[in-house]
């Protein structure tokens, strides 16, 4: 295993696991505010994520990714109606 794989490892899934889902958030709300489009391409990383959370046993990180997937949702549908 190389380096960058061990420090993503680390980073999603080890000892900082919670900083790794709090800068994932961040960055993908900050690209999904700047346009709602991306939402299309985050919604599957969000859901795929949360599913490998729950076969690693984290279970409030898997409920935090699918909680912001329905948040995606909603916030894309809502989008697509006003316009």
């Amino acid at each position: 295993m190389s380096a960058a794989d061990e420090a993503f490892q680390a980073l999603f899934f080890g000892d900082g696991a919670w900083l790794g889902l709090l800068l994932f958030l961040a960055i993908m709300l900050a690209l999904f505010l700047k346009s709602e489009y991306t939402g299309a391409l985050i919604l599957p990383i969000s859901l795929f994520l949360g599913l490998e959370y729950v076969s690693h046993d984290m279970g409030w990180h898997a409920i935090i990714m699918f909680f912001f997937s329905i948040f995606i949702l909603i916030y894309m549908m809502k989008k697509i109606k006003s316009d």
